[in-house]
């Protein structure tokens, strides 16, 4: 993580002197603004195996990864809220013993309305604004799990939890229509009812990055 961060600080800071000479068109207040983004990144979760004395398992989750697709709106010149769904973490387990297999896929989805505010103090020229956020709403998790013994058996859980993400991070205006981002944030979740990937609770911290597009009206 601490690598990521300081790759992501290396290219930041020649684009932001790129956007202050290039781009001095690019539109201060967010005032009336429609933008469709797309992030990516990473969490702190990690993958692990392991085999037992007795028979054969292994237990890995794929995680790691966070994605997700957001609108949001220009409500003021220096505030967005919008709606973003993404995906929090992809996780697959198995075990394997002498008479058993058992695997399972699982899937967390939150789906939460956000707030950002850009203080305009902290705005570094007309391309960069810095901006911290929070948003809320539901965690949708999704595991689908199959077990071959004796019998045939599947089944899918559904469970809903509640949380908040809170960020800071900013953006990088390339003209008009075009942005870039770059943030940091924390999920604070509650849990769910029954393990979900092997895990009831995803809280934690995440760093992503973004592509968006302005679209509608947009101000100085």
């Amino acid at each position: 993580m601490k690598r990521l961060l300081l790759l992501a600080l290396g290219l930041a800071l020649p684009l932001v002197a790129m956007a202050q000479r290039t781009y001095p068109e690019a539109p201060r207040s967010l005032q009336g603004q429609h933008t469709l983004m797309l992030k990516s990144g990473l969490t702190t979760w990690s993958t692990d195996t392991g085999v037992t004395v007795g028979s054969v398992s292994a237990d890995s989750r794929a995680s790691g990864f966070v994605g997700s697709m957001a609108y949001t709106y220009g409500a003021t010149p220096d505030v967005a809220v919008g709606l973003m769904v993404g995906v929090l973490d992809v996780g697959g387990t198995s075990l394997i013993s002498l008479s058993t297999l058992f695997a399972e896929t699982a899937l967390v989805m939150p789906v939460l309305v956000t707030v950002a505010y850009y203080p305009e103090a902290l705005a570094l020229g007309p391309a960069v604004r810095p901006f911290v956020g929070v948003a809320g709403g539901p965690y949708l998790g999704e595991a689908s799990r199959s077990r071959v013994g004796f019998g045939v058996s599947s089944t899918t859980v559904r469970e809903t939890a509640f949380g908040a993400r809170m960020t800071a991070g900013a953006d990088l205006f390339l003209g008009r229509r075009f942005k870039l981002s770059a943030e940091g944030g924390y999920h604070l979740v509650s849990d769910f009812g029954q393990p979900i990937g092997g895990e009831v609770n995803y809280s934690g911290p995440e760093f992503s990055f973004g592509f968006g597009f302005i679209f509608g009206r947009t101000r100085r």
